[in-house]
């Protein structure tokens, strides 16, 4: 049984529920991902991004540990990250390639890391200073940058 303790304010119902709307209209354009308001609508929404530019196809149903397969010779596991604020990204190691894009407020699209994840943990474990661990799985928004700016190996091709 539930336990109703009231109801948003009218300002909130009416944002909230225009998120619904959205949401709904973004589940019907793409039936294949859910855009779940309280944490993958981002996520899902990058996902669609990607695949939309990059040569990567989506499973069906999201994964775990990755999202879809890059096209091309080798069909490698791919994990897409997305993210309109450029946060931290978690990942799994050895899992293929690791793509994060970042959503600009003018819709403007930014390639934040495209390839393969195992090169972050090396990459960031080899910096002079650095109190990185083996077992660390998130990396910020600044860290990606300075590994991407290093990074010269597999990654997903663009589409045409």
């Amino acid at each position: 049984m539930e336990k109703i303790i009231g109801v948003l304010p009218r300002f909130y119902l009416e944002k909230y529920q225009k998120l619904i709307s959205i949401q709904n209209e973004l589940r019907s354009y793409e039936p294949r991902r859910k855009f779940t308001i309280d944490g993958n609508i981002v996520g899902d929404f990058g996902e669609i991004v990607a695949e939309t530019f990059y040569e990567v196809t989506l499973d069906k149903v999201s994964k775990p540990d990755f999202d879809g397969l890059a096209k091309g010779e080798e069909e490698m596991p791919v994990q897409i990250k997305c993210s309109f604020i450029g946060g931290n990204y978690t990942y799994k190691k050895n899992i293929g390639l690791f793509l994060v894009l970042r959503i600009l407020n003018d819709g403007r699209i930014e390639e934040v890391y495209n390839g393969e994840n195992t090169f972050i943990q090396d990459f960031l474990i080899s910096e002079p200073n650095t109190r990185r661990k083996i077992t660390s799985k998130g990396v910020s928004y600044k860290q990606l940058k300075r590994v991407s700016e290093g990074y010269d190996g597999k990654s997903l091709m663009r589409r045409e």
